[in-house]
């Protein structure tokens, strides 16, 4: 990864006071988040909803972070009065590096916890297959951060069921490279 193309990553991680067994966004509140951000920012924008609170990755020389948080209040101004919300910052991909590689370490010292983000972050890496900038950086910290975790503990929390997530995710784009081969050989074979 280049040093200077990591220096346009940058995040807005919102946590909730306490630990809560729903999502801070609904799933539909997220997605519409999410697509507000990518129409004003870029489409280089991912976003981690979890019970812990939400994490928003995007790429650009420009900093959003005001307009995130501000933009966050709005679609959270149903929430209860009791839960507070804390954002951090952070403008350079070297820090967004440090934040997202402690995370996955602090989580995983809590089994559960690792194998649902995990999941998440998996299923929210196969949703955002046309990243061309922030999808790969996350990619590497996270196979960085496992490859790290696996070494210092000689594994990882649920491995197999990772690795299951793994395979399903990659799934579909064989079968249909597999097809896309099969009907170039048919239509080859017919002309």
């Amino acid at each position: 990864m280049e040093t200077d193309k990591l220096t346009n990553l940058k995040s807005v991680t919102v946590k909730t006071s306490g630990f809560k067994k729903s999502l801070l966004l609904s799933p539909n509140v997220s997605y519409k988040f999410l697509q507000f951000l990518k129409d004003t920012i870029g489409k280089e924008v991912v976003l981690i909803n979890t019970n812990i609170g939400v994490q928003i990755f995007y790429y650009s020389a420009k900093n959003y972070s005001k307009f995130i948080k501000e933009s966050m209040l709005l679609y959270t101004i149903k929430l209860n009065d009791s839960i507070k919300l804390k954002f951090t910052f952070q403008l350079t991909g070297i820090h967004v590096r440090k934040q997202f590689k402690d995370t996955v370490y602090t989580f995983s010292q809590y089994p559960r916890l690792f194998l649902a983000y995990s999941k998440k972050f998996l299923n929210v890496k196969n949703e955002n297959k046309s990243s061309k900038m922030v999808m790969p950086f996350l990619n590497a910290f996270f196979d960085k951060t496992l490859a790290s975790i696996i070494k210092k503990n000689g594994m990882i929390p649920f491995q197999n069921e990772l690795n299951i997530t793994r395979i399903k995710g990659i799934k579909p784009e064989i079968n249909q490279l597999l097809l896309l081969k099969l009907y170039k050989e048919i239509k080859h074979h017919l002309n």
